[in-house]
């Protein structure tokens, strides 16, 4: 009788939950751009902290602001442009130029975002269309916006945050778990020696010893695992600000074909990128080739045209 009265208790709770939408979306709340159902760690507050704190000592640390007004005015015009098209308009973003030759550019997050001086002024200076289009340097720069203001709309580096905390938590759980069994069988084992010294006990030496195997493989293979993890997760990120950075440039008004065309320019920028080694420093690149990214654009390109993105 008292587990039958238990299962209906935990039915109807679980069917509270399931129905009523305030308490789904505080358990189990939908991701800005994705829409998909996600646990959250990290609040929007100490996302918005943590960028107004990292934003001036990561901008000095890379080389300062540039003092190119053009490229800042034009930087400034189309952040502005896509964010008003963007699932988190209320993020107080910021757009800099880094006084530097590298060709990149980053967001942290809160939509603090910078561009690297070098970046703008390859872009600006490739004349290759790489069969795509012609774009102005206005709608390079918003193919590159798009893509870092959707890593802030959609939670990367909180999601990263909060991805490391799980992962740190289920690694400790098993670490703590596996040395207890080991402790705990030996002991038995020891226990049970003193009173039967003739006793078999193969079947669990051979327990302990696949445990304690399974723990050396885990403590020399931790950092490995993790790191590959890691690797894993930022990839699709990088995936997900493509596809919905593309979305974004469309319902600012920019052609999203820009998308396309940029992951070309980068791929031209390392021509060497099918060698082996080149294959096998991928396995822990954070970022996908440009060439798959181009090829995914395309591809997301027709889901854009097909109106199955929107």
């Amino acid at each position: 009788m008292k587990s039958k009265v238990i299962a209906m208790v935990v039915k109807s709770a679980t069917s509270t939950i399931a129905t009523s939408p305030g308490v789904l979306d505080y358990i189990l709340p939908r991701n800005p751009v994705t829409q998909y159902r996600e646990f959250r760690l990290v609040p929007e507050s100490i996302e918005l902290a943590l960028g107004k704190y990292l934003y001036p000592s990561m901008m000095d640390s890379q080389g300062g602001q540039s003092i190119n007004s053009k490229y800042h005015d034009i930087l400034t015009t189309v952040g502005k442009r896509i964010a008003r098209h963007t699932d988190r308009r209320d993020l107080p973003f910021e757009f800099s130029v880094v006084d530097s030759s590298v060709l990149n550019a980053w967001c942290i997050p809160g939509g603090k975002i910078a561009f690297y001086r070098g970046l703008i002024e390859r872009m600006e200076a490739e004349t290759d269309t790489f069969g795509v289009g012609k774009f102005t340097l206005e709608e390079k720069i918003a193919a590159v916006m798009s893509h870092e203001e959707t890593h802030a709309c959609a939670r990367h580096s909180a999601r990263s945050l909060e991805f490391v905390v799980f992962l740190t938590a289920a690694f400790k759980v098993f670490q703590y778990g596996l040395s207890f069994f080991i402790a705990n069988t030996e002991k038995e084992l020891d226990r049970a020696r003193a009173h039967q010294p003739n006793i078999n006990l193969s079947h669990q030496h051979a327990m302990l010893g696949i445990a304690k195997t399974a723990n050396f493989l885990f403590h020399s293979a931790y950092d490995l695992f993790f790191k590959l993890l890691q690797t894993h997760g930022s990839r699709q990120h990088e995936l997900e600000a493509d596809r919905y950075g593309m979305l974004y440039l469309q319902r600012a008004g920019y052609n999203p074909k820009v998308a396309v065309w940029l992951q070309e320019f980068f791929a031209k920028q390392r021509p060497d990128d099918n060698t082996f080694l080149d294959k096998v420093i991928h396995l822990f690149s954070s970022h996908p080739t440009s060439k798959e990214r181009a090829a995914l654009n395309r591809k997301t390109l027709e889901d854009l045209t097909q109106g199955l993105l929107k």
